[in-house]
């Protein structure tokens, strides 16, 4: 995926440009993880045709017919096999309420979620105002924090998931 950060030092990266580029490359590698963090936000659609060079002006509409794409959140929820898994959820309101029904449904441990419309929070910042909803219907709101002060509470979930479990933590 697009990203203007250096991964760090032992980090692979692996660049993908589409959807279906980014699903395999997640399952491909879900055998070894004993943790997913799936942070990257893809597109839910995708054109449902694609035109070879470019598409010229000789009518006032064009009718673009869209598609869903694979959920991968969803796929990694199903092949969970003991794995910790985090997903995040951008929304525009019922923050709380879309985030739980988004964890439940994707069989995930924690969701991150934040209010797109709130000062300080969203893309492009290096702030953001989220709150967890974890598998255990618990909802914690932190206030504003940096994106890397947001990355520590969110190991320290983890942390807490695998003391409940430590088989999670063998893999």
């Amino acid at each position: 995926a697009k990203t203007d950060v250096e991964p760090p030092c032992g980090v692979s990266l692996i660049n993908v440009v589409t959807v279906s580029e980014m699903h395999e490359a997640v399952m491909n590698n879900l055998d070894w993880s004993s943790v997913v963090i799936k942070a990257a936000a893809v597109g839910d659609y995708k054109p449902a045709e694609t035109f070879q060079g470019k598409l010229k002006k000789n009518s006032k509409e064009i009718h673009l017919k869209l598609e869903r794409t694979r959920d991968i959140l969803l796929d990694v929820g199903r092949n969970k096999n003991g794995r910790i898994v985090v997903g995040f959820a951008a929304e525009g309101e019922n923050v709380v309420e879309n985030a739980l029904g988004k964890l439940r449904k994707k069989n995930v441990d924690l969701i991150v979620a934040n209010d797109i419309h709130r000062p300080g929070a969203g893309f492009g910042q290096d702030t953001n105002i989220v709150c967890f909803v974890d598998k255990w219907g618990k909802v914690e709101e932190l206030p504003i924090m940096t994106k890397a002060e947001i990355a520590d509470k969110i190991f320290d979930k983890i942390l807490e998931f695998r003391k409940e479990n430590p088989i999670q933590a063998g893999r």
